[in-house]
């Protein structure tokens, strides 16, 4: 009797070793936003010159609300033009962070830059221009729930699986480019 046995597959490493590193991603971001919350600290982890805040307020409304998640990225201060939407340490407010609007860009004789800022729902700007020092990222991404102040603050599973969410749209983004430059790269050998 013979049995015919299917072809045999040649195993694609990269794709494999693509599958690891984004499991062990996962992993690392799951355990980091579980412990956040139990951690002190002012600021959160920067992943990749990414940074994940949730919004307390409703200074931005309508652009986005309290409780939503914005993803800033690590920005060169002279790379911010008006109408983009800063994160920055604010010393004249009782949060350590604000997010706000740009409305103009003042460069200073000695190189720096200040920012005139103002959140959206706000009817005028804000009193103090904030130092390019301060700057902590701009938006690249807001996630509006739906999930109002009460919920968020007495719901931390929630608050962590928003932000893991994020985290791992962020991460297939960064995997499918280098998946798509892999292939290209391999386009470019044939």
């Amino acid at each position: 009797m013979n049995t015919m046995i299917g072809p045999i597959r040649s195993i694609n490493w990269h794709t494999v070793q693509s599958g690891v590193i984004f499991l062990m991603a996962v992993i690392i971001l799951a355990l980091l936003f579980t412990f956040i919350p139990q951690m002190q600290m002012e600021m959160p982890p920067s992943i990749a010159g990414y940074q994940f805040f949730r919004v307390v307020g409703h200074s931005m409304e309508p652009t986005f609300s309290n409780g939503s998640i914005l993803v800033t990225r690590q920005t060169l201060p002279e790379n911010i033009q008006p109408s983009d939407i800063i994160t920055y340490q604010c010393t004249r407010s009782q949060v350590a962070l604000t997010t706000h609007r740009v409305k103009k860009v003042i460069w200073n004789a000695d190189g720096s830059l200040q920012f005139i800022t103002r959140g959206d729902n706000n009817p005028v700007t804000d009193p103090i221009p904030v130092c390019d020092c301060d700057v902590v990222g701009k938006v690249v991404w807001v996630i509006t729930t739906p999930v109002n102040a009460v919920t968020v603050a007495t719901t931390h599973l929630l608050n962590n699986l928003q932000i893991f969410i994020a985290g791992a749209f962020l991460l297939l983004t960064w995997l499918r480019k280098q998946q798509q430059d892999h292939h290209e790269d391999q386009q470019l050998f044939r």
